[in-house]
C-alpha cells in the first residue's frame, strides 16, 4: 500500500539523476535523505533475515535428504 510519503520519495529518486547531473542548487532536505536512507537499510536488513531464512532451511533439506 503506497502512501504520499512513498509517491513523494519514488518520485525524487526517479527524477535524481537528470536532477543532479544538470540541475544547479538542487537539494533534498535531509529528514527526506534520512528517510530514504532508513528505507533502504531495512530493505537490506530484510532481505538478508530472508536469505539467511531460505539457506538454512535448503541446508536442513539436504541434510535431510542424505539420511
Amino acid at each position: 500500500m503506497e502512501t504520499p510519503d512513498d509517491e513523494k520519495f519514488l518520485a525524487m529518486l526517479s527524477k535524481s539523476q537528470s536532477q543532479i547531473r544538470y540541475t544547479v542548487g538542487q537539494s533534498i532536505e535531509p529528514e527526506d535523505l534520512e528517510e530514504i536512507y532508513n528505507r533502504c537499510r531495512n530493505f537490506v536488513l530484510r532481505s538478508e533475515r530472508i536469505y539467511l531464512v531460505t539457506l538454512s532451511d535448503l541446508e536442513i533439506e539436504e541434510y535431510q535428504a542424505v539420511m
